[in-house]
């Protein structure tokens, strides 16, 4: 395991690690950037792989990544507060952009905040 924190305080990565790059299995938090926090596989400093990305705003996405981007089927959990309602969706991406949306429904939160 291998620990990292950015000196600007902004990025704190724990996980795998090699010839100096993230790879395998990980966790990062942007905390003070943009505090969005990502869990899953690594390789070559880059999401890749399945993993979790949740977003400051409470939207999460869970599914593949390639290369730093979305690609392939994945499901992201869209929040209004506003409307106090998620929206799940079904997403394809081929490589960081939207391809297609295979199915969505929507549901009344219980309690407003990020999934976990």
């Amino acid at each position: 395991m291998y620990i990292e924190e950015n000196p600007s305080g902004c990025k704190e990565y724990r996980g795998g690690w090699k010839n100096g790059q993230y790879h395998d299995n990980g966790e990062a938090k942007w905390i003070g950037c943009n505090d969005n926090h990502y869990t899953g596989s690594f390789k070559n400093n880059r999401r890749h792989g399945h993993g979790r990305l949740e977003l400051s705003n409470g939207n999460t996405y869970v599914g593949p990544f390639k290369d730093g981007k979305k690609h392939g089927i994945g499901t992201m959990f869209i929040i209004s507060v506003y409307w106090g309602m998620e929206l799940k969706i079904t997403v394809e991406y081929v490589n960081g952009i939207v391809f297609g949306i295979h199915d969505y429904a929507m549901s009344y939160l219980a309690k407003v905040g990020p999934r976990r």
